[in-house]
């Protein structure tokens, strides 16, 4: 080969490796972006998903406070049974009669 030869593909080789490089920082920097596109997303769901955490934690703590179940008993009618109005029932076993008193332990 001559040197006039060799030059010339050196230089369209060092042509085509810059070209190639410039779109593979192109392709690189896309992909940064659409990373960070992503993450945003997922940290914005992340931030959705905690604040519904917190709403159901908070609701929860609601449904099962005493106050809460003693207000939805008086709305739905019950309420404590007075002393006078108890009766214990004391199981037996089987298929017998079951005994029943107002005292307890009897």
């Amino acid at each position: 080969m001559r040197p006039g030869v060799l030059s010339y593909l050196i230089k369209i080789f060092l042509i085509l490796v810059i070209v190639a490089g410039i779109f593979a920082i192109a392709w690189l920097r896309s992909s940064i972006y659409s990373l960070q596109y992503e993450l945003g997303g997922l940290q914005e769901e992340l931030r959705a998903e905690l604040l519904e955490r917190q709403r159901l934690l908070a609701q929860r703590a609601q449904l099962l406070s005493v106050k809460g179940l003693r207000l939805r008993a008086q709305g739905l009618g019950l309420g404590f049974p007075e002393r006078s109005r108890v009766f214990y029932v004391k199981a037996v076993g089987g298929n017998m009669p079951q005994e029943a008193s107002f005292k307890e332990g009897y």
